[in-house]
């Protein structure tokens, strides 16, 4: 019983929202909008020293959602949206995703 009750917290603690970035404007981008989240009580993560998509994503472990900017987003202002389990994705506006994040 006790393990499970580790294990449940451990869960708990884990960030919902993994935050991925390609370049350094997405990471501009993205920085103000987790700490915003972070402020309201949505627990987010991102691993700010891997430089490659696939480094940040073996991160993700744990993550329902995984929010990508690459450089085409970044240009475009966009986000992916990515829930983990079922691999589908969506792509919402960077004015909009804290709102439609939280609504998840």
């Amino acid at each position: 019983q006790n393990t499970s009750t580790h294990s449940k917290n451990s869960l708990s603690k884990r960030a919902r929202f993994f935050f991925a970035h390609v370049s350094d404007t997405a990471k501009r981008l993205v920085l103000p909008i987790m700490e915003k989240l972070r402020i309201g009580g949505v627990k987010v993560d991102h691993a700010l020293t891997a430089d490659t998509l696939s480094d940040q994503m073996k991160s993700a472990h744990g993550a329902e959602y995984v929010v990508i900017v690459g450089h085409k987003e970044a240009l475009e202002k966009t986000a992916i949206v990515r829930e983990v389990k079922s691999r589908v994705q969506e792509e919402v506006p960077i004015e909009k995703l804290s709102d439609y994040l939280k609504k998840l």
